[in-house]
C-alpha cells in the first residue's frame, strides 16, 4: 500500500511540474526575461540563449556577481541564428536561486544589471539584488559606471554542462540545441 501511495504521489508531482522559459539576451538586451520568477520543486528552468555571447552562473544575494554554484559555458549566438542553445535545469528546492551573466567583454553584464532570481523572498527582492549588482560597477573618471573588465571568466566545462557546486539545482539536461522556429 505504501509503495502504491508513494508512486502515485511521485506521478502527481511530476505531472504538476512546469517548464519556465527564460530568454537570455532577447532583442540584444543585456537581460534575462523574465528576470524574476517563482518555481516549485520539479519545475524546469529553460534558459534560451538568443543573442550575443552570454552564460548563466549561480551566485548569492550577498555576492551578486560571484560564482557560487552552477556554471556553464558561454553561448555566442549570431544575429538571425537558426540554432538557439539552451541550458535546462531541474529545480530541487524552493529556496531562492540567484543567477547572473558572467560576461565581461566588452562590458560587465552583471554590473549592468543582467541578473535574475528564482523564488526571491520579500525580504530580499529581485530589485535589491539587481541594485547590488549594479552598485559593483566601478566609476570612470567622468563618474559613470564603466562595467568593463580585462577578461571573460572561463567556463567550467567545454561542453556546456552545468557544474553543480553548493547550489540547490540539479542538472536535468546540460545543453539542448533546438531549431529556432
Amino acid at each position: 500500500m505504501f509503495t502504491k501511495l508513494a508512486f502515485a504521489t511521485a506521478l502527481v508531482a511530476a505531472a504538476s511540474a512546469v517548464n519556465i522559459t527564460i530568454n537570455v539576451g532577447a532583442g540584444n538586451a543585456l537581460a534575462f526575461d523574465p528576470p524574476s520568477m517563482t518555481a516549485n520543486v520539479n519545475d524546469t528552468l529553460v534558459f534560451n540563449f538568443q543573442s550575443k555571447n552570454h552564460s548563466v552562473w549561480q551566485s548569492t544575494f550577498a555576492a551578486p556577481c560571484t560564482s557560487q554554484g552552477f556554471t556553464n559555458q558561454f553561448f555566442p549566438v549570431a544575429p538571425g541564428a537558426a540554432l538557439i542553445p539552451q541550458v535546462t535545469i531541474l529545480v530541487t528546492s524552493t529556496d531562492p536561486i540567484w543567477f547572473y551573466c558572467p560576461q565581461t567583454i566588452p562590458a560587465n553584464h552583471c554590473e549592468l544589471g543582467m541578473v535574475g532570481a528564482v523564488n526571491p523572498p520579500a525580504s530580499k527582492t529581485f530589485q535589491q539584488f539587481q541594485a547590488a549588482a549594479m552598485a559593483l560597477a566601478s566609476p570612470t573618471p567622468s563618474g559613470t559606471p564603466s562595467g568593463t573588465s580585462a577578461a571573460s571568466p572561463a567556463a567550467t566545462s567545454s561542453n556546456g554542462a552545468v557544474s553543480l557546486g553548493t547550489g540547490k539545482l540539479l542538472l536535468a539536461v546540460a545543453v539542448i540545441v533546438a531549431l529556432a522556429l
